[in-house]
């Protein structure tokens, strides 16, 4: 139940009406409106004062969906960490994949560029295509890098889950 909601309980409980809350909270009719309609959340003072009014917490008066909502969210990241724990060998062999890939782009990248300089150094001037050879060049490390950096990684978890498995049996 979200918060308006539960105001609104609250309040039909102790039979009040709108209007009646507002005075007893110095507050409007369209202030107790917009909190039942969940177009804004009344400020800690005033959820001091409903606390008191309807002999509860404020705990109560917040739902408890959202509650539970962000418990779920802290469950679902629970259980994912706990997935990754159960699979590393899984996430190692993609990151070994996401690594070849990434070594096989920069390979076939830097053979078509290198066939594409060939094609045009009969046109002579050489320096310009120095020039963008060294930048094609020094795009090309990000790729070798980090496809270098996740092939030993998921290598590393690789060994590691086998001699963990191998350690448990």
């Amino acid at each position: 139940m979200k918060i308006g909601k539960k105001i609104a309980a609250l309040r039909n409980k102790k039979g009040l009406s709108q209007e009646e809350l507002a005075n007893r909270l110095y507050a409007s009719r369209q202030t107790i409106s917009k909190w039942e309609n969940d177009v804004v959340l009344p400020d800690a003072n005033n959820l001091k004062e409903l606390s008191k009014l309807f002999e509860c917490s404020i705990d109560e008066i917040l739902s408890e969906e959202e509650i539970k909502n962000d418990n779920q969210i802290v469950e679902a990241m629970e259980y994912g960490g706990k997935v990754v724990k159960r699979h590393w060998q899984k996430v190692g062999y993609y990151l070994i994949f996401i690594g070849a890939v990434c070594l096989l782009f920069r390979f076939v990248a830097d053979g078509m560029f290198g066939s594409f300089t060939n094609n045009f150094s009969m046109f002579g001037d050489d320096s310009l295509m120095n020039t963008q050879s060294n930048a094609v060049s020094y795009f090309l490390m990000f790729p070798t890098i980090v496809g270098a950096a996740l092939l030993i990684g998921g290598i590393i978890l690789v060994i590691i889950d086998f001699k963990k498995r191998r350690a448990e049996s």
